[in-house]
């Protein structure tokens, strides 16, 4: 089962519930993204990120993304929007950025509605909305995406877009703790 070959080694990328074998997890992504398992050429494309052990190649990351996106892998599409909104290895585009993360977090991707509210945040979508960002932070928190439990919790202990609560705040980061790192 090749998607289940690419979740396995998507887990033995970040030792998430198996052991961390960065190296035996590229070959194993190589295999399957070969083999047309669109999500596999996105776990691919975030070893080359330069996390896990692997030398970075943003290139060949931005290659990866767009292989699984065009493939209908909303990994890729969310990966390949937060690469074009940070300017990670490739030119910052904001307008692409925001449609292909829009198109992911539509289709349920977490941290693709977690980017998405950090482009609000930050104004990269045009005039700052952080009450826009709150609502995309709660989609992703709800989704089970930690980083949007835990940029969600930061809204609420300072009050930007949602009234001010240091109670919600941490029962929000105490989720964002309990769930762990970006699941994509």
């Amino acid at each position: 089962d090749l998607q289940g070959c690419a979740r396995a080694g998507g887990m033995m990328l970040k030792g998430k519930g198996i052991p961390h074998q960065p190296k035996k997890a590229v070959k194993i992504l190589q295999d399957v993204c070969a083999k047309g398992e669109m999500t596999g050429c996105a776990y691919l494309g975030s070893a080359y990120m330069g996390q896990d052990g692997i030398p970075n190649n943003y290139k060949k990351a931005y290659g990866l993304f767009q292989k699984a996106c065009d493939g209908g892998s909303m990994k890729g599409c969310a990966s390949l929007g937060a690469q074009l909104m940070l300017g990670r290895g490739v030119d910052k585009d904001p307008g692409r950025a925001k449609s292909l993360l829009n198109k992911a977090c539509q289709k349920e991707n977490a941290p693709a509605c977690a980017y998405l509210g950090l482009g609000y945040e930050r104004g990269l979508w045009g005039a700052k909305s952080d009450e826009k960002a709150a609502r995309h932070y709660q989609q992703a928190c709800t989704a089970q995406a930690g980083i949007g439990c835990y940029l969600l919790s930061q809204l609420y202990l300072h009050g930007r877009g949602i009234p001010q609560s240091v109670a919600r705040s941490i029962s929000f980061a105490e989720k964002a703790c309990a769930l762990g790192g970006e699941e994509g």
